[in-house]
């Protein structure tokens, strides 16, 4: 059967060229009854509402980012108007309808969350201005190379931040790719892309920005303790204790209270809605790690009890007049106790770091640590999360006893 299909295949393509080679078939007029076809199509199809005035005709067509206007003087020149807008979503897009739809099915199929869609919508409104209007198939290499080395340099971006419009670029040019709207090879491109690290604006914060020093600890702990109960002061002091993000403090419902231990397996999320900013609950821990188990000191159980004595009935554990209470809460909460003490002030997340910090500096071991952070590579937590957090004396002491005790070493030798 595969065999007499194969045949018949060859058949018909022999006969096609046959007929091309002796002028039966005239191939240059084909062309012109399918494009005819599809202008015809593109008219046909064109379901919004065509009107007059002002001595202009107007519609709107239907594209990725939106509704679109066309104005022209005549209904002819109206019509070829649309066919020519048409035809350039389908056949020849902008970079702009690339990223559009390529991101849109990132979404559709669950590949990032809706937060994660809308912080690449901000990038690529902030960075493609000029170069989102651009059709793709036109854009060459040294044209989409003086892009990245200009967006880098004019924008003084981080590495980080270049990360992410990288992700922007390679994604978008993947999809045109696929769909045959360029030839352009982005994973090639970007292999050969020379971008030394002194390109990039290098942001240093001194350790004591970064976590909390032992005496600022217990300012802190003490400054805790001598507030009223609260759900915010609790919640800073239960992060302290595990090491929890923002989003996941505020997630927390009593059932993820096990044996000791916290199963975090939700985070809080903020997108774009028609209203503003939404803040929701996802079901899912952010990062690849996935479900983590966070084991809670005596103290950390004692905040808990503490935090259902005060909200006994709600869904969950941190709420205010019934409703849960936000991550920015504690991370603002953090930085008002701070400024109390008359320390530099600093958000949730360096409670996070300064938890890593001491779980390295007890010598935990390593895959325990990455486990308790939620991180899927160790390196990640000591390049990130691991900061110097002695008081200067006891620093000084630290070196001198460890200079003094080589340098004695030394002379008896």
């Amino acid at each position: 059967m595969r065999k007499s299909r194969q045949k018949w295949v060859r058949l018909m393509s022999d006969m096609l060229n046959y007929a091309i080679e002796n002028g039966i078939i005239d191939i240059a007029e084909i062309q012109l009854r399918v494009d005819d076809m599809r202008k015809t199509k593109y008219i046909e199809n064109h379901d919004q509402a065509i009107w007059e005035s002002g001595g202009y005709w107007f519609t709107h067509v239907k594209t990725s980012r939106g509704r679109k206007l066309l104005k022209r003087k005549t209904r002819e020149s109206l019509n070829e108007l649309i066919i020519q807008t048409y035809f350039d979503m389908e056949v020849n897009p902008s970079v702009e309808e690339c990223y559009t739809q390529w991101s849109k099915d990132k979404l559709e199929h669950l590949e990032i969350q809706k937060q994660t869609y809308d912080r690449y919508e901000t990038d690529f409104t902030r960075f493609f201005k000029k170069m989102g209007k651009r059709k793709i198939k036109d854009v060459t290499e040294d044209e989409l190379y003086d892009f990245c080395k200009d967006t880098i340099s004019n924008n003084k971006l981080t590495a980080k931040a270049w990360g992410n419009v990288r992700t922007l670029i390679i994604g978008t040019w993947k999809y045109a790719k696929r769909k045959h709207f360029t030839d352009l090879s982005i994973s090639q491109f970007m292999g050969d892309l020379d971008i030394s690290h002194r390109s990039f604006r290098i942001v240093r914060h001194s350790d004591d920005e970064e976590v909390f020093t032992s005496s600022e600890l217990d300012s802190l702990y003490h400054q805790i303790r001598q507030e009223k109960p609260s759900m915010l002061t609790l919640g800073v002091e239960l992060a302290l204790e595990t090491g929890l993000r923002a989003g996941e403090l505020a997630a927390l419902e009593p059932g993820d209270v096990v044996d000791g231990c916290l199963i975090i397996s939700k985070t809080e999320e903020r997108f774009k809605s028609e209203n503003g900013y939404t803040f929701d609950v996802r079901n899912s821990p952010k990062g690849k790690y996935g479900t983590r188990k966070v084991f809670l000191t005596p103290r950390a159980i004692e905040i808990i009890d503490k935090v259902r004595e005060l909200n006994p009935d709600g869904k969950y554990l941190f709420e205010k007049d019934g409703k849960r209470m936000r991550g920015k809460a504690f991370s603002q909460k953090c930085v008002w106790l701070c400024k109390k003490i008359g320390i530099t002030p600093k958000s949730l997340h360096k409670c996070r770091k300064t938890y890593a910090t001491r779980l390295i500096n007890a010598r935990v071991d390593e895959s325990l640590i990455r486990a308790q952070m939620g991180h899927v590579d160790f390196s990640t937590t000591r390049g990130f999360y691991y900061f110097n957090n002695k008081d200067e004396d006891e620093a000084r002491q630290m070196i001198m006893g460890a200079l003094v005790t080589d340098c004695n070493r030394s002379e008896k030798s």
